[in-house]
């Protein structure tokens, strides 16, 4: 999506400017355009932007993107370079905070999320994009925040169309609405809007669980065989395993439909984000001991919600 709307800019002295709030910019440019994207906040925004660099890190003609970066846009970057991975949520609230901290701080100031056409790197801006349209209270719910981001991606789009007049492209937009947010995406932002309307913060202090309930069987390859089910709960920031069912039960039962739900005993405190997941192993379960479950039939069950309960 980014990479055709960033060629209908190649050709201009420009680079596309995604406006996503008031006060919010993203830019999509690629390594041989950051000086084009420095000198368009030059003259727009001079002395009053700062840049959330979203770029991967990578070398053209010896140099890196963070060297020039940072020699382009001066002391006014932070890297926050998608090729880590996904952020994890106490890191989204972070810069939520951040950007909100800085574009109050003085009455015309901006943020700028700088991205290229990456495909992680687009999912990851939006992600950012639309978590902080929640925070700031830009909009109300998830779905009119990606409907509002997929509207202005595509007046960006169709502005650029009009002034290169080719009708080949503009009918190509016509054609196909851009995709914004993918599933997981959603589900991310779903959880986010949820923390930012709920009254209590997150727990600074570990967080004991002892069970957790797994309501509904489903099934397996579509027929009446039965599901076993195992859970893991990893880190969100480091991957870590923190617990996985088959310590205790290294051959986790086969339920059937009729099971109706399924609890699973953890009896331990956690901290930090974490990461609950259900699959059904299919394969001839891992020796006992600390280790990472097997993920192989991950694929042949259905995730089923798990409720947390104290």
């Amino acid at each position: 999506m980014m990479q055709s709307l960033y060629n209908l800019f190649y050709h201009r002295e420009e680079v596309p400017v995604v406006h996503v709030g008031d006060n919010l910019l993203q830019i999509i440019a690629s390594q041989e355009k950051l000086a084009q994207a420095a000198a368009w906040l030059n003259e727009n925004h001079p002395g009053r932007y700062m840049v959330w660099n979203l770029m991967h890190d990578m070398k053209r003609e010896g140099v890196q993107i963070a060297a020039e970066v940072s020699a382009l846009f001066g002391d006014n970057v932070h890297d926050i370079a998608a090729s880590v991975g996904p952020p994890v949520l106490e890191d989204i609230l972070r810069l939520c905070h951040s950007v909100q901290r800085w574009t109050h701080a003085e009455e015309h100031n901006v943020a700028v999320l700088l991205t290229n056409t990456k495909a992680e790197v687009e999912e990851y801006a939006t992600l950012l994009a639309t978590a902080y349209a929640l925070y700031a209270g830009w909009h109300p719910t998830v779905q009119s925040a990606l409907k509002a981001r997929q509207e202005r991606l595509q007046e960006l789009q169709l502005s650029a169309i009009d002034l290169l007049l080719n009708p080949e492209e503009e009918a190509g937009a016509e054609a196909g609405a851009l995709a914004v947010g993918q599933q997981p995406v959603r589900a991310y932002l779903h959880y986010i809007q949820h923390l930012i309307h709920t009254p209590l913060p997150p727990r600074p202090s570990a967080l004991h669980i002892t069970r957790v309930v797994m309501h509904g069987i489903p099934r397996v390859g579509g027929g009446s065989a039965g599901v076993r089910p195992v859970l893991t709960v990893r880190s969100a920031r480091t991957g870590r395993l923190a617990f996985s069912s088959l310590w205790a039960d290294p051959r986790p039962p086969s339920l059937t439909q009729d099971a109706l739900s399924h609890i699973f005993l953890l009896d331990q405190p956690f901290a930090g984000d974490m990461v609950l997941e259900i699959f059904h192993m299919g394969a001839p379960p891992p020796a006992k001991g600390r280790q990472q479950p097997r993920h192989a039939a991950a694929a042949a069950a259905e995730e089923e919600e798990a409720e947390v309960q104290e």
